[in-house]
């Protein structure tokens, strides 16, 4: 049997910052960060990435983002470009 071996998106994107390339936001999924987890702050999006991820998207951190959980950052993306409105004029459409 033949098995292929997916690496997490944890892995992948330390791969990719390891190779100098940018790396997705957690949040608009733009790749605008040299690593993840960096403190950050995507150009997209306004996201403040502090590591957290999908697996814990529900959850409000506090810290940079205060009440803001992921989950509802990328929902006001898609609904208005920005994770917050607040922060509309701070952020750039995302590159092809």
């Amino acid at each position: 049997m033949l098995r292929i071996l997916v690496p997490s998106a944890a892995l992948r994107c330390r791969l990719l910052s390891t190779l100098n390339m940018l790396v997705p936001c957690p949040c608009c999924r733009s790749l605008t960060l040299d690593r993840r987890a960096d403190d950050q702050i995507c150009k997209v999006c306004f996201w403040h990435d502090d590591g957290q991820d999908g697996d814990e998207a529900e959850l409000v951190w506090g810290g940079p983002n205060g009440s803001l959980s992921l989950t509802q950052a990328r929902a006001n993306y898609k609904a208005f470009g920005a994770c917050e409105k607040r922060f509309l004029s701070n952020v750039r459409p995302s590159k092809p």
